[in-house]
């Protein structure tokens, strides 16, 4: 039962990262309750940590599903589930990362100051314990959080720190949440660079592109949000004209709430708004 649930959550990470989670979000509350239940009624100590893991993964995957819906307070308690499974489970793996991930709600909230001490704290629970694939994505999740509050050299140490973190093998069966391989920690970095105004963000972006795998639509979608901003922050309105269309395109397809909502801000060289 613990390895169907597995699968179940696994199988909806995929969909998710290519088509969105707006008809998963309903699945996974279904699966979400079901372990709940179980786990209520579970004695053996092996068992309720195995099933109290797999709601973490289900609880921060919902969350990050329903923070691309602009479901802040259901994201927000998916997190908080999550964390609490996670002390259950007795993984400081799962809780640096589900702590790190509910961040990300905080900056899209506008309190990047709370977001990074969460993000500062979500590297000390994992600083000691954490395989060290997770402490580099710990630590990029940091350097985006840094760079949100204007702190660049902060935040390109800690993008420096991921890289020398990230093993030669950024892919353990282990960790199936995260995605450090091809041009996921490049990409990041290029995001961190846009956010600061970096004019470095676009050649980082331009070049990290063509080197994502395919199915990472969602990922994708968040590139061409990031390459908008920067061609416009350069002055550069074709070419932020251009990425923002395409980026309007993908997040229509996948019903991302989220990226639309950042479109919305984009202000195009000589414009008051996004074509």
């Amino acid at each position: 039962m613990i390895e169907r649930f597995s699968r179940q959550v696994d199988d909806a990470r995929h969909v998710d990262r290519t088509f969105g989670g707006v008809v998963l979000l309903d699945q996974l509350r279904s699966t979400i309750k079901q372990i709940e239940e179980l786990l209520m009624f579970s004695t053996a100590s092996g068992h309720r940590e195995a099933l109290a893991g797999v709601l973490t993964e289900a609880s921060a995957l919902a969350g990050w599903e329903a923070l691309d819906r602009n479901a802040f307070n259901q994201a927000w308690e998916h997190h908080e589930r999550a964390k609490s499974a996670a002390w259950e489970a007795k993984s400081p793996t799962l809780l640096a990362h589900a702590t790190a991930q509910q961040a990300f709600i905080l900056i899209d909230l506008g309190d990047i100051q709370g977001a990074v001490e969460l993000l500062a704290s979500a590297r000390q629970v994992g600083e000691n314990s954490a395989p060290s694939l997770l402490r580099a994505w710990l630590a990029a999740a940091h350097g985006e959080g840094l760079a949100a509050a204007g702190r660049r050299d902060d935040a390109l140490r800690a993008f420096d720190a991921a890289s020398t973190l990230v093993p030669s093998d950024p892919v353990d069966p282990a960790l199936p949440y995260l995605f450090l391989a091809d041009a996921h920690l490049d990409r990041w970095r290029g995001h961190a660079l846009a956010r600061l105004g970096e004019m470095g963000a676009i050649n980082q972006l331009n070049e990290s592109l063509p080197r994502l795998p395919k199915e990472f639509v969602r990922a994708r979608t968040g590139m061409l949000v990031h390459l908008a901003f920067a061609y416009a922050a350069a002055g550069d309105r074709d070419a932020a004209l251009t990425f923002a269309r395409e980026a309007k395109r993908l997040a229509s397809q996948i019903k991302s709430d989220r990226q639309r909502r950042r479109l919305s801000g984009l202000i195009l060289p000589g414009s008051v708004g996004v074509a």
